[in-house]
């Protein structure tokens, strides 16, 4: 573990000395051993002697592209942060280069000084974080090896303790859930930039998903996907993103087309996100290959992007993104039955038929019941956020209960003395009393 005097090395590669200067001087007041390289090759050469924390890359250099040279870091040095600059033309390689080489973010050339600084010193948190992370299991493996009789009376109380810190980590990891729907929220705000109704395509996506059997983590990447699908127009200009997608036309619809590229790198630093990002990639895609970015036809489109195609235009065709006339609901249905084939998944408009006149923009909310923690149920899933009563989130919405999700519920109502009122999807036999 990182001693609190630790100075973090940052290795700075650029085949322009001008800019190595430039960035020197940006980072001459942060507390960091700064190191410089003219060339991949160079830069390998002191990941050769030094302890590198973190690397910063231009992305176009000759001999060994900013690419290659941090697919090679990340294959021997995996643990060292990379940071890629690139230029808006290389746009298509950058996407490669985060694919390949787990790039934990790309900075647009010329760059923002705030926005370089700020991306340096998350990336090195984020490092250290990990490190003190390992540190404390490998520690605590040590503690089980050596003590396991000495220790027998605290056993319980350790055992009790990674318990909790198990059950904090899950719920850390569920509540990808709110944080992403809070960020969706915000985008929304802005009507004139975001039409695209995110929280109700995400929850048209989600039901056509669940319709279509999908595994319920494939559901959820697709919810997420639907979330966030509009997250690459935040780059765009208002002039583009003011007029319905079918009046565009020149080098606005060339500009816009890259929206779901521009989402997917947005996303990259986001390990829970993977399929997800997929999805936003190809969301635009059409069934008979009409589509952008890429082109992609039929089942070459991945099914989660077919869904959210789906469900991104039934909602669209009603807010004014796609139409210069906006659809009411039995317009838009209608629209997306006419072109079943064409531009849509045949399969996945004949699910969307059979629900279309239970349909709204809001999507009607799940019905739910209120009850106790010791009239809990494995299987139960809950409807609202379930909050301590010093307003910790507990347990995210949607969260499918288990028997040790319900102890630890119950073991923290009563270390509080509280007793939470609990909202949940009415069970299966319930809902046909």
């Amino acid at each position: 573990m990182e001693h609190d005097d630790y100075t973090p090395a940052v290795l700075l590669v650029d085949d322009e000395a001008n800019i190595l200067s430039s960035l020197r001087r940006l980072l001459r007041r942060q507390a960091y051993d700064i190191f410089t390289a003219e060339s991949g090759a160079e830069g390998l050469s002191i990941l050769e002697k030094e302890r590198i924390d973190l690397v910063v890359s231009d992305m176009r250099m000759p001999e060994m592209s900013g690419a290659e040279f941090l697919k090679i870091v990340a294959e021997k040095w995996p643990d060292t942060v990379r940071i890629i600059l690139t230029g808006y033309a290389d746009l298509e390689a950058t996407v490669q280069a985060v694919n390949t080489a787990g790039i934990f973010r790309y900075l647009s050339k010329p760059w923002d000084e705030q926005d370089l600084l700020s991306t340096i010193d998350q990336g090195l948190q984020t490092l250290k974080l990990r490190r003190e992370r390992d540190f404390l299991v490998e520690e605590l493996k040590r503690v089980n090896e050596g003590l396991e009789q000495e220790v027998r009376a605290r056993t319980e109380e350790i055992r009790q303790t990674a318990e909790m810190l198990d059950l904090a980590y899950k719920e850390i990891s569920t509540s990808y859930t709110s944080i992403i729907r809070v960020f969706a929220s915000l985008m929304s705000l802005n009507k004139k930039r975001f039409k695209g109704q995110s929280r109700a395509v995400a929850d048209l996506a989600k039901y056509l998903g669940a319709a279509l059997k999908l595994p319920k983590e494939e559901v959820k990447q697709i919810y997420y996907a639907g979330l966030l699908h509009e997250v690459g127009k935040i780059v765009l200009p208002d002039t583009v993103l003011s007029k319905p997608e079918a009046t565009l036309e020149g080098e606005a619809l060339d500009t816009y087309r890259k929206y779901p590229l521009h989402g997917e790198l947005a996303l990259t630093s986001v390990e829970g996100l993977s399929k997800a990002r997929r999805f936003i990639r190809h969301h635009c895609e059409f069934f008979n290959g009409s589509g952008f970015p890429d082109g992609l036809k039929g089942e070459d489109i991945p099914v989660g992007a077919r869904i959210l195609r789906l469900a991104r235009d039934y909602v669209g065709l009603q807010t004014g993104l796609i139409l210069p006339q906006p659809l009411d609901h039995e317009g838009a249905a209608d629209y997306i039955e006419n072109h079943a084939r064409t531009l849509y998944d045949p399969q996945i408009v004949e699910v969307f038929k059979r629900i279309r006149h239970k349909l709204t923009l809001e999507i009607m909310p799940a019905e739910e019941v209120m009850c106790r923690s010791h009239a809990l149920k494995p299987g139960m899933a809950l409807t609202r956020d379930l909050l301590s009563e010093s307003g910790m989130l507990l347990v995210a919405r949607g969260q499918t209960l288990t028997e040790n999700i319900i102890d630890k519920i119950l073991k923290i109502e009563k270390s509080e003395k509280a007793q939470y009122k609990i909202f949940v999807e009415p069970q299966a036999e319930e809902a046909g009393a």
